[in-house]
């Protein structure tokens, strides 16, 4: 699973314990009217629950204990949001008046109507490293499937073709040249990946300057 980054909720710092029995079971939800109430939308990392259960002055929920009724009514109580997939529009922030900071697990935001959220006054937010590793591997792993021909061979094993006939047009990456556009938290990996398989890396990134 994704691991999860370093979080501050609504100024007090979120330390990293072992996930608590609350965490996992389905208690149920007291929304306090002086404490910050959070509301996880979306399933995440066990190690996030456990870091919000650890925050001081908060009570949260999440998919796993949520009570009854849509998001849009419990939001009327929430005064954080945390999302992965769930659209966040002018329809869900209608009843929201409490809500001031949204916080999407995960690098993009088009989901979330960043102007509504603008004219509400309430900050929007984002997890830059939450998956960088990540799509950097998979990256690695599509250049693997590429060079080795790993679907079409497969298909041919379960078909019995356990020979290859005449000679075989897979490849290795090593001494192979690769152009890597934008050289950020995500290229930047890709690179050094690359290298370790002896590759000859090189970079496109307006934003760097050259010979870096």
């Amino acid at each position: 699973g994704e691991k999860v980054p370093p979080l501050r909720a609504f100024g007090a710092s979120v330390g990293t314990t072992g996930l608590t029995r609350r965490a996992s079971r389905r208690p149920s939800i007291r929304v306090s009217r002086t404490m910050p109430h959070i509301i996880v939308a979306d399933p995440i990392h066990p190690d996030g629950l456990a870091r919000l259960e650890a925050a001081p002055g908060v009570t949260f929920e999440h998919p796993g204990n949520a009570p009854a009724g849509t998001l849009a009514e419990r939001l009327r109580h929430a005064d954080g949001l945390i999302v992965r997939g769930t659209p966040v529009d002018e329809a869900l922030l209608k009843g929201a008046e409490r809500l001031r900071v949204v916080c999407r697990h995960g690098v993009g935001y088009d989901l979330c109507d960043v102007p509504a959220l603008s004219r509400r006054g309430i900050a929007m937010m984002i997890t830059p490293e939450a998956n960088a590793a990540s799509v950097a591997e998979h990256a690695l792993m599509l250049m693997l499937t590429l060079a080795r021909r790993v679907v079409p061979l497969s298909e041919g094993v379960r078909r019995g073709e356990w020979r290859v006939k005449g000679q075989s047009s897979t490849f290795e990456l090593g001494g192979r040249a690769i152009l890597i556009i934008g050289f950020g938290r995500i290229g930047t990996r890709v690179a050094r990946l690359c290298a370790a398989f002896g590759m000859r890396v090189m970079v496109h990134d307006p934003f760097i300057p050259a010979g870096t």
